[in-house]
This record gives structure tokens, C-alpha cells and sequence, in this order.
């Protein structure tokens, strides 16, 4: 098994190469090649490799080495005789036609012989690859040896014995296969020309090069080969039958016609006679074509009917054969697996479909297909190896056979096999079936045409209508994204044609349902899938369908009628079920339409992006709104699924005369009015629904849009005139969002991205105040709640007043008994009251208890028992119990309702955050923009455990929308309200560490152009960082304002260095943020130089700095709690050096860095550090304070420039603040050292 899978992938190798590269292919190859000819040995190693290039080069410089040598000894005529001589007493010795003509050949030549023969059976990978490829070669260009010498040493080389291993022959007899089979294609064993017998004189002939001998012997081995492992008969009469190949296509050798009939006799009269194989089909196959006269019909008989091999009479047969299988009833038919199954498919299966395409057969494919796949390999009995071949054969056919054929594929059987292993993956064969799905697409993909044709075969009457649905898989909506659109509408068409055939009489209605159904969900599942291709006549003719059978029943079909859908009439009716999946479908389609963006072309000829719209730019749902009323007004042909009232056919037609209005005056780059006329064609449409009321959004609709185009005569009221025609508009949107719909999600969105250019303040106040943290629990469902509690209760007390009637005076010989009841009942109750209940649900319980007698005395400090209680007997308890329980239902699907009104008030935030979104990132210069910030930084920080999405999206929200925002408004806003929202920005920011408010502060200062009240706000959270210890404010709040506003953070320099100041910060963590925060800024400020001012301020700021360093660093030098240890010791000296460099960077000709700095003062510190029995022990330490000591000395000459000062400090190197010597004179010295290190050491 193992060796049949290694020989399948190197032959699979060997034949492409001789494809690309047939025997004396080299020889054309040129090369620019300048080689040692000393030795060829150091090239036969790389023939092993795994790589073919590799190989390839190798056998090319091996050819061409052992070529110069062969043409060296030819030069060479002394050596030649001498060779001569030595030839005759060989030739004493044995017979020359069976060993190497080895004088006649260098020795470099000889030695390649030999080596590439034994290195055929080399286990290394790849070895056999590229030994027989050039072993191919090099037979196919020396004429010195003879076919039957090389197949001689062939043979001795590949003998098998009894001692060897397992592993052992297998490499053996495998180097026999290969080197019998470079004999054939080197073509020498087909060689018509005579050998050299003196290199001197190549025209002095001798014997043939090639005889019937060896080819006998030749062939004879490649059969034995095939009878002694049957993993190896597949390969070896492959090689046969190239071997005829050559023999056939040779002209002029002497014995051709004897090795044909040789050929015949052995394989057809001999003791193959009767045993038929599928290798053997494929050689007869071949060797009709090449010799048609040979007695077929006595060859072929009795096991095939017919001479022509592949016809109908033989098909039985064939299949036989090709299923290999072991039948007592059929002794011709041999069985080759040797028992262990090969996964890879039969070669003869290719031979034969490429004979059928070809035209080279009486039988057609078709008739091939159903007998020796349908019939054979996927029959019911067959087992699941043989279903696995007959999915290679599908696969083969797609990729052989013409478009034309693929019709003939999909056969009873064969689908029925591969539904039943596609639609569970628990299934043998369900990979197999999976990759006959993937192969079918690639067809697809290689030819758009035939996708339509191959869908009707699913889905036909071996197939399966719902043939996505029983396999789930997508393959069907696969198939039709790789098809054209011609192709989608023949599918659709042939979709509406089921939905249109009538079903039979016995058919049940839950069935025709189904099937209906399921029309109705591919027409959707299309309409939603981006990568259908579609076009406007498509979508349109879709929606029509919907529109029709979703809002009307049609009475009597319409052939005039422009919609197409109207041309026939569905018998039976749709049932009201699948009209309301219609209906919801058609709302669904909608909704994916007004998400989808077109590009449309205006008047102009330029190219507009345009969402909701056609390709002519007229919105969808305004094209479905003008086929509703197309529809509507056809009432002799159609009629509307529900009855509708006065005042909302009133309504519709207000609508449309409001609709017509805005398109008079709509323009092109009209936003507005395109918004408004997408909202209320939606309600328009939504009015035909009969479960959703939105005839009073359409009325408040109508109101406001014609209040925003002046479109109503009447006069304005005051209270009309309270809101804005853009405030009504958005509450309007705000409301469709209530109703948790897609459709309505879309449309709501979408209208508001188009109205968003008309926001008003008073518009933003709308969105905001539906963020609101607010209860959930309104008075009235609170009522309705109390309400059945109370009935519960009710109900109860009469119960009791009845029955007590009979029972006054019964029980009073038991009241004394009951008094410890009611006290260890009443002392229950007061331990229950620690307990927080909600108190109306408490007043209930107590209420059912006091009416039934068991409620403890209101006075309880009186120590008196209730003579009005009394004792229930059985079914008096058993009535209490089941009244509390209801009580007790009632409150807790009261709890149940908050919690889902908890969620759904989550949900509808989330889908008013969409609107928040849409303003941010359609109107990002909006002065209202700055407005939305802390409402969405409040929704973050106030979130719960169950608004976690809430959360998440705010979050998302902030980080795309004014974390990332490049545009801000600069005018416009309210700059008392934006710095309010910045104070309670930065307040927040002190008590709760959330990594988005340091983007929102970012942009609310860019909006305020950090004015003077921005920088005190940053003041004071600089100073509560410092000071607070409770204080939140993460350190990377403060650093993003300094990298991303640094002219504005260079004013909070001195606040910065104020509070880093020793005994100001709490703790020394604190102080040395502080510090790295001075250290940022300085390291962002040399931008900012350029200006004469800064430097100014640069160098009026380093005594600032120099202070509190020094103080720091001597601070340091002491053991106390708040000192610096020597890490943080080691960063202050490193902001040292830093500043002292960008003051040595910027300094002008009257500046004295050594005054500056006060080196005097710093060699204190110097000597401080270095006594400090905390830091002299660190090599570190000292090392960077003498840097900063010998940058800090002044220069030697008192005329220095200050462009040799620049040119010392920029050979200077600075590494994480510290300095060094020059980088690149180090490194090199470095890599210098390392080189000669490693020198030695080798």
C-alpha cells in the first residue's frame, strides 16, 4: 500500500517532467555556465533533492559535464587504440552485447552509469526522481551503449534475496521499474542507429544498438514486475504501454512488426489470456488505436461481445473490470488490489474518458457514465471504497469531459449517494462528497454559463428542490454567486414556475406549504446575498412577487398588466401562514435593500456612491411604494388581504400627494428630502401590514415634513410651532426604533443619515435624553400588575365571608390552642420583615392572611389574642394555598416582565446609539458633535453587568468616532457648555481609570482650541494626580495631552516641574510620573524651537527644572521612605541629560550652558552619589552622572562657536538617555572583535 502511494506520486512527477522535458530536451537547453570539469561528483547529491528546480539543474550540469568529457576522450585518439586493445580482450571474456561498451566511454562517464544505476535504489526522498531523469539523458545522447548491456546492468543491479528487508526490496524493485522505464523513454531501447565502435571514427558502425531481444527481456520484466507486487502493476503496464507508444511511433527498425506480434501474443494468447485488469483495458485501448488491424473480435472474445473495446455491447464488462471486486460468477475478471484498497483512482478511468472526449469510442458518455459509475460504483450494494472511486470519477469528469456532458453526471444513484454523505459529517464518504461540491463550484467559476443548468439538476428530479436544506450546505447559493445574471434569472424563473404549479390532488396542504415555502426563502436568501449578481429588472421583478402575495390575493390574472407576477394565478391559494412569511420576507428584503449602496450616474455623466437606491437613483422602497399602489388600484384583478378603514385610505393618499410634492422640489444633492421621502414611503408600506399600527407615525410624519417644505396652507398653531419640523422627524425615527424591527432599523437609520445635515440643539437634546438612565417601570404596567394580584385576593375574601357564616361559633373551644400558633406565626413574620420585599407584594400576603383569620394582631405590644381569628380546617387551607399562589405567580412574572423590560430598554438604546453613530461620522464638523461625548462616556461608566453590548458599542463608538477623528468644529459650538463637558470629563477621568476618556478630553481641547480654561482644567488634574492619593487618573491621560496637544501642554511646563518637586507629589511614584511627563514634553518640544520665543522660554524654564533635580538626586542619597531608590535614580539622570542636550541643541551664542545648569551645583551632587552608600556601588549611576558632568563643563576656549558645540554633541549618542560613544565607530569595533573571535575559534 505505502509503496503504491510513493510510486503514484513519483510517477505523477517523472511523466510531468518528461512532458515539459522529452528525452533529448536537454540538449536544446543553453546556458551561461562557467564550471569546474574537474569532477562530477559534488552534483549527484543535489539529484536527491526535494526540490525539482534543484534536480532539474543538477541532471542539467551532470549532462553537460559528462558531455565535455566523452568529447575530451574522443580527442584523444592514443587513448582511443589503447582503449581498442583492452575492447578485444573484453571481448574474449563475455558476449559484448550484455556489458557496457566501457572502453569506448571516460571514465567519469563510466562511473555515472554505474552510480545512477544502484543510486535508483536509494531510499532518500526524491533520489529515484532525479537518478532516473538523468540517468533518461544521459542514454539519450551517448551512442556508445548498446539496450541490452543497460538492461543487463540493470537487472543485475535491482536483484532481489530472501536476507533483504522488507523496506529493502521494495527500494529494489522499484530501481528496477525506473531504470526499465529510462530505457524506454531515452529511446534507446527503440534505437535504429548502430553503436560507435572507435571514438576516433564515428563513422565506422557496429553492431544495433537496440534488438528484439532486449526489448523481449525489457518487457517481459515489466509484467513480472506487475505479477509479483500488485502495487506495482498499475506503474509497470503504464510503462508498457509507453513502450508501445515509442515502438510504434519509430520508423524504420528492422523488428517492429515481430515485437507487435510478440506483444500480442503474450499479453492476449499467453497466460494472460483470461485475466482482465483495468491495466490491461487501458493498453488494449491504446493498442487498438495504434495497430486497428490485428483480429480483434478473436482477441476480445468471449469476454467482450464487441471489437471496438469501448462500446455498448462491452460496457457490463468494463464496469466489471473497472470495479475490481472479486465475483466467482466472472473468472476473467481479476481482482488487482492484492487485498489492501488504494484511495487514488485507476489510470485506465482517465485513459477511457479521454478516449470518449476524444471521439475515439462507439460509446457515448453518457451511456459510459450510468453503466460503469451509476450502475456500478455507486450501486446500492456497493461498498463505501467503491462509492469514494466513483466521487474521483465525478471529480474527473468535470475537469476531462465539455460543459455539454455535465447533464449526464448527475444520475439517480450518484445523487442519492452524495445527499445522503453531504448532509451529515458523521457520513464515511462526507469529505469526498464535500470536495464534489467544491469541484462543481470551480466548474462554475471556469464557465458562469452553465451554472443555471447545473442548479436545475439539483434541484430536478434525481435532486432535490430543498437541496441546500437537506445537505446543509450553501451550494446551491454558491453556484449561483459564481454564475452571470442571465444565468440567476433562468434560476428565478424556474423558482416562480414551482410556485406557480399545481398541486396534485393528493398532496397535503402542509406539503404544498412546504415546497412554497421554501421558494419564497431562496428568492430572499438570494435577494440578500451581496455576491449574487443582480441587476434593477431582477429586484424589481422579485418585489413584485412579494408585494403581490405578501399585501393582495389575486382574483384573476392580468396578461396586460406590466407586472409580470399579475400573468398568472397561484391555484390553490397561498394559506394565510405563508402569507405571512411573504409578508415578513418582503419587509426583510427591504430593510437589505436600504443598506445597499449603487452607483448611480446623474445627468452629468458623473458617478455618484448612493445608498437605498436604484441604478437610476430612484429609492427602492419608493419603487415598491409605486407597486403597491399600481396594484391597488387594479381591484378587478387584485384585492387587499385585509380590509382597511377611512381614515387610513385617507391617510395613503395624503401620503402620496406629500410624496409628490417633495420629488417637485427635490434636487440632486437634496438629502432632506430624499430622507423624508424614504421615511414615509417605509410607513406608507407599513400601513398594509395588519400587525403593526404606524398610521399615527405616518400622520406625525406627514405633519412634519410639511411643516420643514412649507407644503400646508393652514395656519400654525402655538403649539405646532413648539417643535421644529427636524425634532418632529427624529421623534418620528425615535418611535420606529421602539418597535425592535430590522426593517425598521434600516430605515431609520438610513432617513436620519440623510437628515442629519438639518440637526437642531434641540434635535440633539431628543437623541441624549433616550440615553437617559430612567426607570423601566411605568405607573400603568405597575397598576395592571396590582391589579391581577388584587382580583387574586378578592376572590379569596369572598370565598372566606361565605364559609365563615357556617362556621361562627365552632372553633371557639380551639382559640386557646391557637394563641401559640399566631404568636410563633407572628414572630415568623417579623423575621421575614428583615428581608427586603417589595412592600406592595407585601400588603397582598397580608392581606389573604387577614382575611382567612392568620394574620397576627396589629397591636402586637398589647399582648392580646384576636378573638375574631379563627381555625381553618382541610379545604379552608387548601383554597388559602391556591389564592397565594397566585399571588405569588402574579409577582413573580411581574419580576420576570421588569427583567425583559430591563433588556429590551438595553436593546433600544443600543439601536439609538446606530443614530449617534451615523451624526458622528456623517456630520463630524457638526457644532452639536461635542454635545454626544459625556452623554456616552456617562453610558460607560454607568453601564451594569447586564448592558455589557450597551457598553461595548459606546465604547466602539468613542474609540472610531472621536478617538480616531481628524475633523473637529471649530466654530459654532457652545464653548461654555463644551469646557463644563471637559470639567466633568476630567472629574470622571480622577475617579474612574477608562482609557477612552483621554481621547474624548484630546478632542473636547481641540474643540475649545486650548484656550486658557482648558489649561487650568489640566492644572488641576496635573495637581490631583500629585497630591490626591485616592486619585484614579492614569499617568497615560496626562501623557496623550502632552504628545498630541504639545504647544498647549508646553504651557503647563512650570505646574508640571512644580508638583515633581520633592515633598509636593504624595509618594515618590508620583513624582517620578511626574518627572517622566517632563521628560515626554521635552522630548516632543524640539519641533517647537524653531521659534526664538520657545527658546526663550526654554531657557527661562531650565532653572525650574535644575532645582528640583538636584534636590531630587540629593534627597536620594538618604535612606527614607520617601527617597528615590537606584532605578528611579538612574531615569532622574537620564531626564537630566535629556534636557541638558536640547539645551545644548538650542543654545545661541549668549547662552552659558554651564551657568544655566549651575555645574558647581551638580558636582555637589556628583560627589553626593558617589559617597552615598546606596549608590557608589552602582557602575550605572556614576557612569551617568559623569556624562551629565562633563556636558555641564564649559568649553576650553572662551570664543567657542556654537557650531563646534553642535558638532560635539551631535557625535554624541544617546541610548534610553544616556550617553555613549559614537554608535557606528562602536559597532564596527565590536563587529570586528567578533569576526576575529570566531576566526579563531574555527
Amino acid at each position: 500500500m505505502l509503496g503504491s502511494l510513493s510510486w503514484f506520486s513519483t510517477a505523477t512527477e517523472v511523466i510531468g517532467i518528461w512532458k515539459l522535458f522529452p528525452p533529448k530536451s536537454f540538449l536544446h537547453f543553453r546556458f551561461d555556465w562557467h564550471w569546474s570539469m574537474s569532477t562530477t561528483l559534488p552534483l549527484f547529491w543535489p539529484l536527491s533533492s526535494a526540490s525539482t528546480d534543484e534536480r532539474l539543474d543538477a541532471s542539467v550540469k551532470l549532462i553537460n559535464g559528462l558531455q565535455q568529457f566523452q568529447d575530451s576522450k574522443a580527442a584523444a585518439p592514443a587513448e582511443s587504440d589503447a582503449s581498442e586493445d583492452d575492447s578485444d580482450e573484453d571481448e574474449d571474456k563475455g558476449d559484448s552485447t550484455k556489458k557496457l561498451n566501457e572502453d569506448l566511454n571516460s571514465e567519469d562517464v563510466k562511473y555515472a552509469l554505474r552510480r545512477l544505476i544502484r543510486g535508483l535504489a536509494s531510499p532518500r526522498e526524491s533520489s529515484r526522481l532525479g537518478f532516473s531523469v538523468a540517468l533518461t539523458e544521459l542514454l539519450a545522447r551517448l551512442n556508445t551503449v548498446d539496450a541490452a548491456g543497460i538492461v543487463s546492468s540493470i537487472l543485475e543491479a535491482s536483484v532481489t534475496s530472501n536476507a533483504m528487508k522488507g523496506q529493502e526490496i521494495r527500494d529494489t524493485l522499484f530501481a528496477r521499474l525506473f531504470g526499465l522505464t529510462a530505457v524506454i523513454q531515452s529511446d534507446l531501447l527503440f534505437r535504429t542507429s548502430r553503436l560507435t565502435t572507435s571514438l576516433s571514427a564515428p563513422n565506422e558502425s557496429g553492431p544495433p544498438a537496440s534488438t528484439l531481444a532486449a526489448f523481449q527481456t525489457a518487457i517481459t520484466e515489466l509484467i513480472n514486475l506487475g505479477e509479483k507486487k500488485s502495487w506495482l502493476r498499475e506503474s509497470s503496464w503504464w510503462s508498457i504501454s509507453l513502450a508501445l507508444k515509442y515502438l510504434y511511433s519509430t520508423q524504420g527498425l528492422e523488428w517492429k512488426d515481430e515485437a507487435i506480434e510478440w506483444m500480442a501474443e503474450t499479453i492476449y494468447r499467453g497466460d494472460q489470456a483470461k485475466e482482465w485488469t483495468p491495466e490491461k483495458l487501458a493498453l488494449t485501448l491504446a493498442f487498438q488505436e495504434l495497430v486497428p488491424n490485428q483480429s480483434w473480435k478473436d482477441i476480445l472474445a468471449p469476454t467482450f461481445r464487441n471489437q471496438a473495446l469501448v462500446s455498448s455491447p462491452n460496457l457490463p464488462a468494463i464496469a466489471r473490470i473497472l470495479k475490481e471486486t472479486d465475483n466467482t460468477e466472472e473468472p476473467d475478471v481479476k481482482n488487482t488490489s492484492g487485498g489492501a484498497f488504494k484511495v487514488q483512482l485507476h489510470s485506465a478511468w482517465a485513459t477511457i474518458l479521454e478516449a470518449i472526449k476524444d471521439g475515439k469510442s462507439k460509446a457515448s458518455f453518457a451511456e459510459f457514465y450510468r453503466v460503469c459509475v451509476d450502475e456500478s460504483l455507486f450501486a446500492a450494494n456497493s461498498s463505501p471504497e467503491r462509492k469514494s472511486w466513483g466521487f474521483q470519477v465525478f471529480e474527473r469528469a468535470l475537469t476531462t469531459m465539455p460543459p455539454e456532458e455535465y447533464q449526464y453526471l448527475f444520475t439517480p444513484n450518484f445523487m442519492r449517494t452524495w445527499i445522503n454523505h453531504l448532509s451529515a459529517p458523521d457520513r464515511h464518504l462526507h469529505k469526498a462528497a464535500k470536495k464534489a461540491a467544491s469541484d462543481i463550484v470551480k466548474a462554475v467559476e471556469r464557465n458562469p454559463s452553465i451554472g443555471f443548468s447545473l442548479v436545475t439538476h439539483l434541484q430536478g428530479a434525481h435532486g432535490n428542490q430543498q437541496f441546500d436544506r437537506i445537505t446543509r450546505t450553501k451550494t446551491i447559493e454558491t453556484i449561483l454567486a459564481s454564475t452571470d445574471i442571465e444565468g440567476v434569472k433562468k434560476y428565478t424563473t424556474s423558482l416562480v414556475n414551482q410556485l406557480r404549479e399545481s398541486a396534485a390532488s393528493d398532496t397535503e396542504p402542509s406539503e404544498q406549504d412546504s415546497k412554497r415555502r421554501y421558494v419564497f426563502e431562496q428568492l430572499a436568501a438570494l435577494m440578500r446575498n451581496g455576491s449574487i449578481p443582480k441587476d434593477d429588472e431582477w429586484i424589481k421583478s422579485v418585489l413584485e412577487l412579494f408585494i403581490l402575495h405578501g399585501l393582495f390575493t389575486v382574483t384573476k390574472k392580468n396578461k396586460n398588466s406590466e407586472i409580470t407576477s399579475l400573468h398568472h394565478v397561484t391555484k390553490p391559494p397561498l394559506s394565510d401562514a405563508l402569507r405571512s412569511t411573504c409578508q415578513s420576507k418582503l419587509f426583510t428584503i427591504l430593510g437589505d435593500l436600504c443598506s445597499q449602496t449603487k452607483v448611480v450616474k446623474g445627468e452629468s455623466g458623473e458617478s455618484t456612491r448612493m445608498t437605498s437606491s436604484a441604478t437610476d437613483g430612484e429609492l427602492w422602497i419608493t419603487k415598491a411604494a409605486k407597486i403597491v399602489e399600481t396594484l391597488e388600484q387594479d381591484s378587478t384583478h387584485v384585492s387587499p388581504l385585509a380590509e382597511t378603514d377611512e381614515d387610513i385610505i385617507d391617510l395613503r393618499t395624503r401620503a402620496r400627494k406629500v410624496l409628490k410634492a417633495i420629488r417637485k422640489k427635490q434636487r440632486a444633492d437634496d438629502d432632506a428630502s430624499r430622507g423624508t421621502e424614504l421615511l414615509i414611503s417605509a410607513l406608507l408600506l407599513e400601513t398594509y401590514n395588519a400587525e403593526d399600527d404606524s398610521a399615527d407615525s405616518l400622520e406625525s410624519c406627514l405633519d412634519a415634513t410639511e411643516k420643514l417644505f412649507n407644503l400646508s396652507k393652514k395656519s400654525k398653531t402655538a403649539e405646532e410651532d413648539e417643535h421644529s419640523a427636524i425634532d418632529l422627524l427624529i421623534d418620528v425615527i425615535i418611535g420606529i426604533l421602539e418597535k425592535s424591527s430590522a426593517f425598521g432599523k434600516s430605515v431609520a437609520v438610513q432617513a436620519f443619515g440623510l437628515l442629519s445635515g438639518s440637526v437642531e440643539n434641540s434635535t440633539i437634546d431628543l437623541i441624549l435624553l433616550q440615553l437617559e438612565q430612567r426607570d423601566i417601570n411605568e405607573e400603568e404596567e405597575e397598576e395592571e400588575e396590582d391589579n391581577e394580584a388584587a382580583e387574586a385576593v378578592e376572590e379569596m375574601a369572598e370565598a372566606e365571608e361565605d364559609e365563615n357564616e357556617d362556621e361562627d361559633g365552632d372553633n371557639e373551644d380551639e382559640d386557646e390552642d391557637n394563641d401559640s400558633d399566631s404568636d410563633s406565626e407572628g414572630d415568623s413574620v417579623d423575621e421575614d420583615a428583615e428581608i427586603e420585599v417589595d412592600p406592595e407584594f407585601r400588603k397582598q400576603v397580608a392581606e389573604a392572611l387577614r382575611v382567612n383569620g392568620m394574620a397576627a394582631a396589629e397591636d402586637e405590644d398589647s399582648g392580646s389574642d384576636s378573638e375574631d381569628e379563627v381555625l381553618l380546617d382541610d379545604d379552608q387551607m387548601m383554597q388559602l394555598d391556591e389564592q397565594l399562589a397566585k399571588v405569588f405567580r402574579a409577582h413573580t412574572g411581574n419580576s420576570k416582565e421588569k427583567k425583559g423590560a430591563q433588556r429590551e430598554a438595553t436593546h433600544f438604546k443600543i439601536r439609538i446609539l446606530d443614530l449617534v453613530d451615523t451624526f458622528l461620522s456623517k456630520q463630524p464638523q457638526s457644532p452639536y458633535a461635542p454635545r454626544v461625548i459625556l452623554p456616552l462616556v456617562n453610558i460607560v461608566v454607568s453601564a451594569g453587568p447586564d448592558e455589557r453590548q450597551l457598553s461595548e458599542k459606546t465604547t466602539g463608538i468613542l474609540r472610531a468616532r472621536i478617538g480616531k477623528s481628524k475633523d473637529v468644529p471649530t466654530s459654532g459650538s457652545d464653548k461654555e457648555a463644551t469646557l463644563e463637558d471637559l470639567r466633568n470629563l476630567h472629574e470622571l477621568a480622577r475617579k474612574t481609570p477608562i482609557p477612552e476618556l483621554s481621547a474624548c478630553g484630546i478632542y473636547l481641547s481641540k474643540v475649545l482650541q486650548g484656550g486658557p480654561q482648558v489649561l487650568e482644567v489640566y492644572r488641576a488634574s496635573i495637581e490631583d494626580f500629585a497630591r490626591r492619593k485616592n486619585s484614579k487618573l492614569p499617568p497615560a491621560f496626562l501623557k496623550d495631552f502632552v504628545l498630541r496637544q504639545t504647544s498647549h501642554a508646553w504651557e503647563l511646563r512650570e505646574h508640571i516641574v512644580g508638583q515633581a518637586t520633592p515633598g509636593v507629589a504624595i509618594n515618590v511614584y508620583r513624582q517620578m510620573q511626574l518627572w517622566q511627563l517632563l521628560q515626554t514634553l521635552l522630548s516632543q518640544v524640539s519641533p517647537l524651537c524653531q521659534d526664538a520665543s520657545v527658546v526663550d522660554q526654554l531657557f527661562s524654564f531650565i532653572p525650574l527644572i535644575r532645582d528640583p533635580l538636584y534636590k531630587s538626586l540629593s534627597a536620594a542619597c538618604e535612606q527614607t521612605d520617601h527617597s528615590a531608590n537606584a532605578a528611579q535614580v538612574k531615569e532622574l539622570l537620564k531626564i537630566g541629560l535629556q534636557a541638558v542636550r536640547l539645551s545644548r541643541k538650542t543654545a545661541r551664542p549668549t547662552d552659558s550652558i554651564s551657568s544655566a545648569w549651575d555645574s558647581s551645583a551638580f558636582e555637589k551632587v556628583k560627589e553626593q552619589l558617589a559617597n552615598s552608600e546606596r549608590f557608589k556601588g552602582s557602575p550605572a549611576i556614576q557612569s551617568l552622572a559623569r556624562q551629565l558632568s562633563s556636558l555641564l563643563a564649559p568649553p576650553t576656549g572662551e570664543n567657542a562657536s556654537v557650531n563646534k558645540k553642535r558638532k560635539e554633541t551631535t557625535g554624541e549618542v544617546t541610548i534610553n538617555g544616556a550617553e555613549s560613544e559614537p554608535r557606528k565607530k562602536r559597532k564596527k569595533v565590536k563587529k570586528q572583535k567578533t569576526n576575529k573571535t570566531a576566526t579563531n575559534d574555527d
